[in-house]
C-alpha cells in the first residue's frame, strides 16, 4: 500500500490540477497555480515563467509575493541565472543555499529581492520533453530549507501544470483563430450579398422580358442561373448564421406566441413546394392555442428547414405530417415524412456542419449542408433539444422539444 506521505502528495497534485483544469482562461490558470504553490509549500514567493520561443527567453506570466515592477521587467535568457539554467538543461534544481551552490556561487549572481532564506526550488515545465516554462518557489515562511520531498512534490505538480498550461494556450490560440475566421466569413458574406442581389435583379429583368423578348430556351437557361444565385444567397445566409452563433452575436427576440399559428404560417409557405413535388402536407394541431416563449423568426427557420427537407427527400406522391403535442412543461413538434429514410451510419452526423448524406431528392433543390446544424443551434439557444428517428426506406421523423417557459428550462 502507498504510504501516507505519498497519498498526501497525490492528493495535493490532484487538487492543483483540478483547480487549473477548471479554468480555460490562461491568466486565471496562471494566477491559480502560483497562489496554490505558495499555500502548498508555505512560501512567500512563487513565480511562473513561460518560454518565449521567438526570443529564446523566459518571461514571468504570474507571480505571488514579487513586486509588480520586477514581474514586468524580468526577462531571462536561456542559460542565464537559475531559471535560465533550468530551462536550458531541462533539469530541476533544489538549492539549500544559493551562496554555496556550485553553479552560481562564483558567478556574481545578484538577487533582486531579499529573502529570509537562500533556499529555493526551480523546475522545468515539460510536455513530451518540450519546454513550456519554469516554476520557481522561494522563501519559506518558517525560514527552513526546501528538501527532497518538496522537490518531488513540485515535480509532480509541474507535470500536471505543464499539460494544463499547454491546453489553455492552445485554447487561447484556437479562440483567436476562430474569431478571425468568423470575422473573415462575416465580411466576405456581406461583400458577396450586394453584387449577388444586383446579378439576380438583372437576370430577372431579362428572364421576364422587360429588356426585350427572349425565346423559351434562353428563358430556361436564365431560370437556372436565378436558382443558382438563390442557392448562393442561402449559403451566405447560413454562413452568417453560423458566424453569429459562434461569436455569440445572435440576438434572441423572445415573445409569448402561439406555436400552432407559427406552424400554420410555415405550412402556407411550403404548400406550393409540396404541391409542385406531388407531396401531401398535413398538420395535426391541438384545438387550443399553445403559447410559449420563443424567437418566432428563428423557430420559423427551424420549421422551414425541417419541412423543406421532408419535401426534398421524399418519394413521389409521398406525405409530410407536422404534429404538435402539448406536454406539461414543453411542446413537442414532430415533422414526419414518407421519404427514403436516413442510413444508420449517417444518423450520428446528421446535425454536423457540412455533413454530406447520400440521399435521393425529390426535385432539383441543393443543400448547403448547414441547415440542420443551424436548426440544432437555434433549438439549443431556446434550451430545447432536437432528435431524429429514421429507418432506410421508411421515412424520417424529426422531434423538436421546446420548453414553454425558458425560466424553468435546463
Amino acid at each position: 500500500m502507498p504510504s501516507k506521505k505519498k497519498i498526501a502528495r497525490l492528493s495535493i497534485v490532484y487538487d492543483v490540477a483540478k483547480d487549473m483544469n477548471a479554468l480555460i482562461e490562461l491568466d486565471q490558470c496562471y494566477r491559480t497555480l502560483v497562489d496554490k504553490l505558495c499555500r502548498v509549500f508555505n512560501a512567500n514567493i512563487a513565480s511562473l515563467m513561460i518560454i518565449d520561443k521567438k526570443k529564446n527567453e523566459l518571461v514571468i506570466e504570474a507571480a505571488s509575493g514579487l513586486k509588480e515592477e520586477i514581474v514586468k521587467q524580468a526577462r531571462i535568457k536561456l542559460g542565464q541565472g537559475i531559471s535560465g539554467w533550468v530551462a536550458k538543461e531541462l533539469k530541476p534544481l533544489l538549492i539549500k543555499d544559493i551562496d554555496d551552490h556550485p553553479h552560481f556561487k562564483n558567478k556574481n549572481y545578484q538577487r533582486v529581492t531579499k529573502y529570509s532564506t537562500n533556499s529555493l526550488l526551480s523546475v522545468p515545465l515539460l510536455v513530451n520533453k518540450e519546454l513550456v516554462g519554469v516554476l520557481n518557489i522561494t522563501d519559506k515562511k518558517d525560514k527552513k530549507h526546501f528538501n527532497k520531498e518538496d522537490l518531488d512534490l513540485l515535480l509532480s505538480i509541474a507535470q500536471q501544470a505543464a499539460i494544463s498550461i499547454r491546453n489553455s494556450k492552445q485554447y487561447r490560440e484556437l479562440t483567436r483563430i476562430n474569431e478571425e475566421k468568423n470575422k473573415f466569413i462575416s465580411n466576405l458574406a456581406h461583400e458577396l450579398k450586394s453584387p449577388l442581389a444586383t446579378v439576380k435583379e438583372g437576370v430577372n429583368l431579362v428572364a421576364d422580358g422587360v429588356l426585350g423578348e427572349i425565346n423559351d430556351k434562353q428563358r430556361q437557361s436564365l431560370l437556372i442561373s436565378i436558382d443558382s444565385v438563390a442557392r448562393l444567397v442561402r449559403l451566405i445566409d447560413d454562413l452568417l448564421n453560423i458566424s453569429k452563433i459562434e461569436t455569440g452575436n445572435i440576438r434572441m427576440k423572445r415573445e409569448l406566441t402561439d406555436i400552432n399559428l407559427l406552424i400554420r404560417n410555415a405550412e402556407k409557405s411550403f404548400a406550393p413546394l409540396a404541391s409542385k413535388n406531388s407531396i401531401s402536407l398535413k398538420l395535426v394541431l391541438p384545438d387550443e392555442p399553445i403559447k410559449i416563449w420563443m424567437d418566432c423568426d428563428k423557430i420559423f427557420e427551424v420549421l422551414a428547414n425541417l419541412m423543406s427537407n421532408a419535401i426534398k427527400y421524399n418519394k413521389a406522391n409521398g406525405s409530410v405530417e407536422v404534429e404538435v403535442i402539448n406536454k406539461d412543461a414543453e411542446v413537442l413538434i414532430s415533422v414526419r415524412d414518407s421519404g427514403c429514410g436516413i442510413p444508420k451510419d449517417d444518423l450520428p452526423k446528421i446535425f454536423q456542419r457540412f455533413s454530406s448524406l447520400s440521399l435521393p431528392k425529390n426535385g432539383n433543390v441543393d443543400s448547403t449542408g448547414l441547415g440542420l446544424s443551424i436548426a440544432k443551434e437555434i433549438v439549443d439557444l431556446h434550451k430545447g433539444r432536437i432528435e431524429v428517428e429514421s429507418e432506410p426506406g421508411e421515412g424520417s421523423r424529426f422531434n423538436v422539444f421546446l420548453p414553454k417557459d425558458l425560466r424553468s428550462a435546463r
